[in-house]
């Protein structure tokens, strides 16, 4: 019986950083009036089921950032810094001058804490950081020493007892049809693609893992499952000390997301007449 592929065969398919130009990581979301929202991809890199969430009552543009690797087979970013550098080009040349509305939801949540960290330490104002079931950055979720080799693994283990299968080489349209309920993947995702996301999966978490991050003195909201209220991990005092935390009666990140009042935390938020 044929195996799953290695982590190596498959990243082996991704073209190198230094051919050829980058797709942007910058996509609309939402047109609107007013300060943007910029919104952090999860672990999965995708970002775009966001604008299915968002209600009528929000009227500010909202975007969001994909990672490399996302929409062509480039090889991805395996650090939170890179990513933060990448992600800040395109904020800058979107909107030159802050304030600036930042949200990261899970593994978004680190990265858009250091994109806050770097713009605050170049003067630039944050109107506010919010983030979405996130650990406190530097959390090591799955154990140190694990490489993205590792995490492939792992997530290939997780996937295979979600569909009860031996395998996932064959079943990879059952696959990416559960993925999709969950908001894991677009709509558009290719299934040919399925083994890429997985290895896409694996270079985020690793950047999320192996993160340092520097203390951060301005204010955060952390919109939290109450379930996991009492996780020591979910806290972010100890490195962000004006961090207030929301806690939500919800199941996952989707349905804080889908929250009105989550939405209603942001809307409230000053415009000024800029449109998106």
């Amino acid at each position: 019986m044929q195996q799953d592929p290695q982590f190596e065969t498959v990243w082996a398919t991704g073209t190198p950083r230094s051919r050829g130009a980058d797709l942007p990581s910058l996509t609309v979301l939402r047109k609107g009036v007013g300060r943007p929202v910029f919104w952090v991809h999860w672990a999965t890199g995708n970002v775009r089921f966001v604008s299915g969430l968002l209600g009528a009552a929000v009227t500010r543009p909202v975007y969001g950032f994909e990672p490399r690797g996302l929409r062509r087979r480039d090889l991805p970013l395996l650090s939170v810094g890179d990513m933060a550098d990448r992600y800040l080009a395109e904020l800058r040349a979107a909107q030159p001058e802050g304030p600036y509305t930042l949200v990261g939801a899970c593994s978004g949540g680190p990265t858009a804490y250091e994109m806050a960290h770097r713009l605050a330490a170049d003067g630039d104002v944050i109107e506010s950081l919010t983030v979405v079931n996130s650990f406190r950055p530097g959390t090591r979720e799955f154990g140190a020493g694990l490489g993205p080799a590792d995490l492939y693994d792992m997530r290939l283990g997780w996937l295979r007892r979600l569909l009860g299968a031996e395998r996932l080489l064959g079943a990879e349209h059952r696959a990416m049809r559960r993925l999709r309920d969950v908001h894991q993947v677009d709509l558009d995702a290719d299934e040919a693609d399925f083994f890429w996301y997985q290895v896409l999966w694996a270079a985020n978490a690793f950047a999320q893992e192996n993160y340092d991050p520097p203390p951060y003195r301005g204010p955060i909201t952390l919109c939290q499952l109450r379930r996991h209220a009492h996780r020591p991990e979910l806290s972010w005092r100890d490195i962000a000390p004006g961090s207030e935390t929301v806690l939500f009666e919800a199941d996952a990140s989707v349905s804080v997301i889908g929250d009105p009042r989550f939405w209603a935390r942001l809307q409230t938020q000053p415009v000024t007449g800029v449109p998106g």
